[in-house]
């Protein structure tokens, strides 16, 4: 029994025709999932010719689009010097001139009309392709699967490459200003700091003595004598006091005068009262 199919023809029974829908949507189903499985992704395929064109490592839509707008632009120029020949043929000397001008403004426009219409489509197609060509550098992809037409590969291609340049050239830069300020700082310690004492050090650079206070520009003391630093740091040599001569007596008392007066120890003379009109000495 024989009847009319999905697509107009006559065929077999009706139940052959559904045994035979049914094994082409398994067959889609199966051969989906395993193309999605085995050429997408990570899967074994991926680098094949077959999961390169599923995963869109090359873009063709820029070649399309190269092959349109070249096709546009011999069109226009055709059609703009078909315009003063078609003038001049048909025997319009007036119109082949004025053919001319009218095919010269005709091909300025539409050629800048059809360029800005391809270059607003060809913006997006390089701004996918160089992103792919990037994600590839940095993946360390090789940069020939996005081909050599111009979707991205030759401007990314070094990518990778570059920036390790530049990370060793910012080594080396650091490594650079470490050892000059190194270098300047072991200058600095090398160099003697003129005119400058420490706090608690000798102006002459010598170890400071114990108990004495050094001042700069004053000598010792008198009743110290100057002391040779010992040989540790630690040790120092204690300050023999030098013995002054005994002052004379000058508290002894002074004998009056014999008109009266008296002469205070402080050396006033010609003192009346029973002190002194200085010091307030009681009278001797």
């Amino acid at each position: 029994m024989y009847s009319r199919n999905m697509f107009g023809t006559y065929g077999g029974s009706m139940g052959l025709e559904a045994v035979l829908l049914a094994v082409a949507v398994i067959a889609v189903v199966g051969l989906s999932i395993f193309c999605c499985v085995h050429f997408l992704g990570r899967g074994k395929g991926s680098d094949s010719k077959i999961g390169s064109l599923l995963n869109f490592e090359h873009l063709y839509l820029e070649g399309i689009f190269k092959v349109f707008y070249t096709i546009s632009v011999v069109v226009i120029t055709v059609i703009a010097v078909y315009i003063p020949l078609a003038a001049l043929f048909g025997g319009n000397i007036a119109g082949f001139f004025i053919g001319i001008f009218v095919g010269a403004l005709f091909f300025v426009i539409s050629q800048f009309l059809n360029r800005m219409l391809f270059e607003y489509g060809m913006v997006f197609i390089r701004i996918a392709g160089d992103t792919r060509a990037l994600r590839n550098a940095v993946a360390g992809k090789p940069n020939g699967s996005e081909g050599s037409d111009g979707s991205g590969a030759d401007v990314w291609a070094s990518v990778g490459a570059a920036s390790e340049r530049f990370v060793e050239f910012a080594k080396k830069q650091q490594a650079n200003v470490a050892a000059k300020a190194a270098a300047a700082k072991a200058a600095n310690a090398a160099t003697p700091t003129a005119g400058v004492t420490q706090a608690g050090a000798s102006p002459t650079g010598t170890a400071p003595v114990a108990g004495v206070t050094p001042t700069t520009g004053t000598s010792a003391p008198a009743a110290y004598a100057t002391a040779t630093p010992a040989a540790s740091a630690d040790v120092t040599t204690p300050m023999t006091p030098v013995s002054e001569p005994a002052a004379a007596d000058v508290t002894a008392p002074i004998a009056p005068a014999a008109d009266g007066t008296w002469t205070c120890t402080c050396g006033k003379t010609g003192n009346t009262g029973n002190f002194c009109g200085v010091c307030g000495s009681p009278r001797p």
